[in-house]
């Protein structure tokens, strides 16, 4: 029992400085291990609750959030559709728990948007839960930022 209490007083401790669960989905193609994850909330409650019901067998991970990675993460797909015709503009939906809450300024997400796509036209909001896709289906993600680029029909 002693055991167990220390777990969950780290797990407790953890969950206040940014400690997720990600629940690995199986549904991403091969080769492409950043997306095949939704993150979720844990909620310290004499037990640990997880916004999420992981089958029995599944992969789940603890994460941190860390705003160094959650940059890097959105540069390298961002330098993708680079590749691409320009977008006309963008639709930006970011967690309320990445801004300032995670970043030190909370223009981060549109600035770095900017940095790589260049001064296009971009709108958006902050979310508790964005939609966003997994290996062709649909998920809702905790402490993501989904992005709809806009660009010509063809491009």
């Amino acid at each position: 029992m002693r055991t167990r209490s220390l777990i969950l007083s780290v797990v407790f401790a953890l969950v206040g400085g940014g400690l997720t669960l990600v629940v690995l989905s199986g549904h991403a193609p091969s080769g492409a291990p950043r997306n095949d994850e939704t993150e979720r909330v844990l909620v310290p409650v004499r037990a640990i609750a997880v916004g999420d019901t992981p089958r029995v067998g599944q992969t789940v991970q603890f994460h941190v959030r860390d705003a160094d990675t959650a940059h890097e993460d959105l540069q390298l797909l961002l330098d993708a559709q680079q590749l691409k015709e320009a977008p006309l503009g963008a639709m930006l939906f970011t967690c309320n728990g990445r801004g300032a809450r995670l970043f030190k300024d909370g223009r981060n997400d549109v600035q770095t948007i900017r940095d790589r796509l260049g001064d296009l036209p971009l709108a958006g909001f902050f979310a508790a839960g964005e939609i966003g896709p997994i290996g062709g289906r649909c998920f809702v993600h905790g402490h993501t930022a989904a992005l709809a680029l806009i660009r010509t029909a063809g491009a």
